[in-house]
């Protein structure tokens, strides 16, 4: 998966790790979780870090290992958030979101994992 922050047109407009405080904000009920583990490669005795972003109850996830934590954070959001919006119980079934589309749907929405998750709150 390729690292969205070389790609200025897309991120100028929000980064996945904004995205996902935006999203913690909308939907306070939810429980978002990111999870640490620091790891030592014992080759180069170097830290590695393995970044999942989960939403507890569902089955939807995102996770990476790299040794450059920021950069671990920031890609385990970006599959996460793919993971989300195109999750198999989504009321918006065959929708095709890009990057552009996805944020122009949580800046329009008051809570928009409400279609996405099939939640009733």
């Amino acid at each position: 998966m390729e690292l969205m922050g070389s790609k200025k047109h897309l991120t100028l407009k929000g980064q996945p790790l904004t995205v996902m405080e935006g999203l913690k904000g909308k939907h306070k009920t939810l429980n978002f979780e990111e999870i640490t583990e620091k790891h030592k490669d014992l080759k180069t005795n170097k830290d590695i870090f393995t970044i999942t972003w989960q939403l507890k109850g569902y089955d939807i996830s995102g996770s990476v290992v790299d040794p450059n934590k920021q950069k671990a954070r920031h890609m385990a959001a970006q599959r996460f958030l793919k993971a989300l919006f195109h999750n198999k119980h989504s009321l918006l079934q065959g929708t095709h979101f890009t990057w552009i589309a996805m944020l122009e749907f949580i800046s329009q929405k008051k809570k928009p994992l409400t279609e996405i998750l099939d939640l009733t709150e």
